[in-house]
Order: C-alpha cells, then sequence, then structure tokens
C-alpha cells in the first residue's frame, strides 16, 4: 500500500468560510490592570478608549489579541486578551479575509470580555467606571498590518 501524498491545505477566501472551519476553544487574558495614576483627564471628561490588535497565525489556528485601555482622572484601566480559534481542518487563510474576521466576528467575541474586564478593574480601584456602551458592527474597524506571522493590525474607527 503506497503512502498518501500530504494533502494540500484549503485556502480559504471567505470570511462564512473561516467561520465554519474554525472553532473558538479558548481565551488568555494576557494583562488586567488598574493604576492610580497622576494624568492630565478633567473629572468632567471621560478619554476615548483605546484599543490595540495583534493577530498571530497558529500551526492549527488563529489567535486575534485585543488590548483595550481607558485612562481617566487619576487612573488607566487596562485588559489584554487573546482569542484561540482552532481550524477544524489544515487551512491557510487569504490576508484579504483577515481583517474582515477581526473586524466581523473576533472583535465581536472579545469585547464582551474586554469591557467585563475594565468594569471589574474599575470597581477593585474604587473608581467610576466608564460607560462602555454596545459596539455596532462597522463601528471599529481594524485594517490588516503587514504580512506575517505576527500581524499587527492598526483599529481605525468610522
Amino acid at each position: 500500500m503506497a503512502d498518501e501524498a500530504p494533502k494540500e491545505p484549503r485556502l480559504v477566501e471567505t470570511l462564512e468560510e473561516l467561520v465554519q472551519l474554525t472553532e473558538l476553544v479558548g481565551i488568555t487574558v494576557y494583562e488586567q490592570s488598574a493604576k492610580r495614576v497622576e494624568n492630565q483627564v478633567d473629572e468632567d471628561e471621560e478619554s476615548a478608549p483605546r484599543i490595540e490588535v495583534l493577530v498571530r497565525a497558529l500551526e492549527d489556528g488563529i489567535e486575534p489579541r485585543f488590548k483595550l485601555v481607558f485612562e481617566g482622572p487619576g487612573f488607566v484601566l487596562t485588559t489584554d486578551l487573546a482569542l484561540h480559534y482552532q481550524d477544524r481542518e489544515q487551512i491557510t487563510i487569504d490576508e484579504r479575509v483577515v481583517p474582515e474576521f477581526l473586524n466581523d466576528v473576533a472583535f465581536m467575541s472579545a469585547y464582551p470580555f474586554l469591557r467585563e474586564g475594565i468594569m471589574t478593574s474599575a470597581a477593585r480601584l474604587g473608581v467610576q467606571p466608564p460607560l462602555l456602551g454596545l459596539v455596532r458592527r462597522g463601528e471599529i474597524e481594524f485594517t490588516q498590518g503587514p504580512s506575517s506571522d505576527d500581524n499587527t493590525g492598526e483599529p481605525a474607527t468610522k
């Protein structure tokens, strides 16, 4: 009996295919912190949350990582976490699909955990928690950075 040649990875070219062929299997928290600081944020004004994203291609999946930082009067709150999506079969993801996956799937999955982390950190520090409301589809848009195994995407708000 002859050995079969290794099967070529399936090329995923649409978001729908990627959603069908991956599954969220884990969440890793890298940072959840609350610090008292001397900053220039006034009591009456709230700064906009800052969101950073990093995407890492894994041997068996994709790992989007999101960091949410909120600065208020006298404090900084941070939650940084990654979602591990595992491939159901061997795939190669077309890089044009990654920003769409970040915007429409990964961030929407991560946001409740990011928001909860910020709220919990504020409560532990004893400061007024920021109101982090609903994020509507298309309100925050991540664009793909340079192509590599450690892609970074820069967030762009609409």
